[in-house]
């Protein structure tokens, strides 16, 4: 079931429109309260862009929490990246900058190159992040 319930938030994160009349919020929250990280990140994405719902970026800052303590890496990066801007949530520097921190050195899937580290920087911030993890 989680195979299949991946398979379809990718799908519809790809089209970003409901699919047979279910709202993309209400599946992705389905697949969230059902414990799929991929879910709850992108319902955060829809909350933070203003995509579909009315933009709450502290319902976002909840949602990337959720998924980043389910270990999604990159939501820890878009945590790290409201953290340090002060998006949604109290502004907290180094908050942000262990969210980095960790999303880079808990990401090493290959070779120790970290998927969250190579994506092109969210910020300044996250840039040394990982350049200090890289050192």
């Amino acid at each position: 079931m989680k195979i299949k319930s991946l398979f379809v938030a990718g799908f519809l994160g790809l089209l970003a429109s409901p699919l047979a009349g279910q709202n993309t919020a209400e599946l992705y929250q389905q697949l969230c309260d059902d414990g799929d990280m991929l879910g709850c990140d992108l319902l955060g994405q829809m909350y933070r862009d203003g995509v579909d719902v009315t933009q709450d970026l502290e319902r976002a800052a909840s949602l990337f929490q959720r998924a980043c303590d389910g270990l999604r890496m990159v939501s820890c990066s878009r945590l790290g990246v409201m953290y340090t801007s002060g998006a949604g949530v109290t502004a907290d520097l180094e908050r942000g900058l262990d969210l980095f921190r960790m999303a880079c050195s808990l990401d090493l899937p290959r070779g120790g190159e970290s998927r969250t580290c190579a994506i092109s920087p969210l910020s300044s911030s996250f840039a040394t992040a990982c350049s200090d993890m890289r050192a």
